[in-house]
């Protein structure tokens, strides 16, 4: 017969539609969790964008837009207080050193900025302590790393391998870094302990455009993405010592948005297949390491 466990393992659960955001697009920041996300700038497949909305765990409204146009920003944070860093801007790298905070109903430009221009980055963390992790500081892949103290940015110890379009998840002391791109589509991952990082188990299929949730260390779903062949519909779970593949996404797509601060939720919306989209997926599991066995 089969009983339902504890046994530790990738998370059981499934994908599900969201819905849709008001203005298809991808290469945005994406901040909150499953039933109060915030999505900001990105680019709509004609023109780079501030557009900022928010969702409510059924429909996404826009509020107020970013005061810069920007794409492959990062942010971190929650429905009401986010920050979002870096970025392209109507000229390569002119806005890639910026910082805006969002304070729940406007965004304001902080006077602080990145002491290394980053694009195509990842972020995690909260509104007054964050971290910014890799991504283009020109036309070379970085592996510089910053952190946000709640009001100005410091550069700390370095990645070991330098990528663009990783996925990451934790806080500003303990995270995880996955997958990415630089000079092919990588399957490495780093963790940090607030001081130094180390290589760990690799996921199973490197990809460039990837998305990362979780609840700390021990427990993250990454999704999405571009392999080398195709868009990615797929989902690993990681349960602090492996990483197995688990429910996919119901649309393969690239540069989309999403996080949540929770093992057993997790949202992704925006994004390319390669048109731009609008579409929204969210995944639940009651456990996160539950799995059914025979007994």
């Amino acid at each position: 017969q089969f009983k339902t466990v504890n046994t530790g393992g990738a998370p059981i659960g499934t994908w599900a539609s969201g819905g849709a955001l008001n203005t298809a697009r991808a290469e945005m920041g994406g901040s909150g969790s499953q039933t109060a996300a915030l999505s900001s700038a990105g680019h709509t497949g004609t023109a780079q964008t501030g557009v900022t909305e928010q969702y409510d765990g059924s429909s996404w409204t826009e509020v107020n837009d970013m005061n810069t146009n920007t794409e492959n920003s990062a942010a971190t944070g929650t429905q009401t207080a986010t920050i979002s860093m870096g970025g392209y801007g109507p000229s390569a790298y002119s806005n890639a050193t910026k910082t805006e905070l969002w304070d729940g109903s406007s965004w304001t430009t902080s006077p602080q900025t990145l002491n290394t221009a980053k694009a195509e980055h990842t972020a995690a963390g909260t509104y007054t302590a964050a971290i910014a992790v890799s991504g283009h500081d020109g036309p070379n892949t970085s592996v510089n790393v910053e952190t946000w103290d709640g009001s100005s940015w410091t550069e700390v110890n370095n990645l070991n391998a330098a990528r663009a379009g990783a996925s990451q998840f934790g806080t500003q002391t303990s995270s995880i870094v996955a997958a990415g791109f630089s000079g092919g589509y990588s399957t490495l991952v780093e963790q940090w302990d607030g001081s130094s990082w180390t290589e760990i188990a690799e996921v199973n299929t490197g990809r460039y455009g990837v998305v990362g949730s979780a609840g700390d260390v021990t427990a993250g779903l990454i999704f999405g993405g571009e392999t080398s062949t195709a868009k990615a519909a797929l989902t690993e779970g990681w349960d602090g010592s492996s990483w197995t593949e688990v429910a996919d996404l119901a649309t393969a797509r690239a540069v989309g948005a999403g996080q949540s601060p929770t093992s057993n939720s997790a949202i992704y919306f925006g994004g390319a297949t390669p048109p731009k989209v609008a579409n929204t997926e969210e995944f639940t599991t009651t456990d996160f390491k539950i799995k059914s066995v025979t007994t």
